[in-house]
């Protein structure tokens, strides 16, 4: 976590290079990547209560090399040529966000223990492009997750 400077350089020319990407963002590269968590116990009920919080900062990055330049090309050889066959490419950008989760346990102090357990992910349903999926069969994109919680109840037995 923290800060990346990331940028494409010497780019290898396979073929015929499509487009000039020197300089663009190394794609799944924020600038900012900050995550911050507190946690707390105590005794409580014959058992331990712990509680923790935690959150996180990304700025905005690209999905693609391309930095969400219009279209992401692709090529075909018709007759000889290289013709392009163009897919927007504006779901590259995936803007700032923060995210936040939570959890909260219970657990006996007896020699057996119960522990339950109440946790939440993205409690402010932030939701953003995880995935870009660009070739030339199919264009697709994938979201994050969206705020779950989640019961877990847990009984540790002796043998």
């Amino acid at each position: 976590d923290g800060y990346c400077y990331s940028a494409l350089e010497d780019i290898p020319d396979i073929e015929q290079p499509i487009r000039d990407i020197s300089g663009n963002s190394i794609p799944r590269s924020p600038k900012w990547d900050i995550a911050i968590a507190a946690a707390y116990e105590f005794d409580l009920f014959n058992g331990i209560f712990r509680g923790e919080l935690q959150g996180k900062y990304r700025s905005d990055y690209f999905l693609s090399p391309y930095n969400g330049e219009g279209y992401d090309p692709h090529p075909f050889i018709e007759d000889g040529q290289t013709t392009f066959d163009p897919a927007p490419s504006f779901y590259s950008l995936v803007p700032s966000h923060s995210t936040y989760a939570a959890s909260f346990q219970w657990q006996s102090l007896s020699e057996a223990p119960w522990q339950i357990t109440l946790s939440g992910k993205n409690l402010t349903n932030e939701r953003f492009f995880t995935n870009i999926i660009n070739t030339a069969w199919r264009y697709q994109v994938e979201l994050n997750n969206p705020k779950v919680w989640e019961l877990k109840i847990k009984k540790m037995l002796l043998w």
